[in-house]
């Protein structure tokens, strides 16, 4: 292994994601995906690897700057894409930290309450109604489709 990084679970059955680099002897580079998860006392982790595509894709830069082209296989080459895709949206919703944000698809709160447009104070967390609403959104918000408010 020459890099990795963990990531947090999806919020559902996965508790966590562990990503890992390792090298061949021939010299490829490949990732590794751990997702692991418990419940009820008993521990579950599913292994896998790059070429079957998983849908974990919060891998750090470290590790995709790791891999060597070209990819393994077709399934290989749409993860790392889809992985890259991930840290530029994620790299976008860290500049956004301060600002104000509209979302394409309306947030609906637990009391009821629909917003389109939060100010985003951290990954985890945005405000709204001048400051006075403080709101932990999923973990993976800043997948979906936005744009930062002019």
């Amino acid at each position: 292994m020459i890099a990795s990084n963990y990531a947090p679970g999806d919020g559902g059955e996965w508790g966590g994601v562990y990503f890992a680099a390792h090298r061949e002897s021939s010299g490829q580079v490949w990732a590794s995906i751990t997702l692991f998860g418990q419940h009820r006392g008993d521990v579950h982790i599913k292994a896998m690897s790059e070429t079957m595509r998983p849908t974990a894709v919060g891998c750090g830069p470290r590790v995709l700057r790791a891999l060597t082209e070209p990819a393994e296989s077709e399934d290989a080459r749409l993860w790392r894409q889809e992985a890259h895709r991930y840290q530029q949206k994620r790299r976008d919703a860290l500049a956004a930290r301060g600002h104000a944000i509209v979302l394409a698809q309306p947030v609906t709160l637990t009391n009821g309450m629909v917003l389109d447009t939060v100010v985003v104070d951290s990954l985890r967390c945005w405000s709204a109604n001048d400051d006075r609403l403080r709101i932990r959104p999923q973990w993976d918000w800043f997948m979906r489709d936005w744009q930062q408010s002019p």
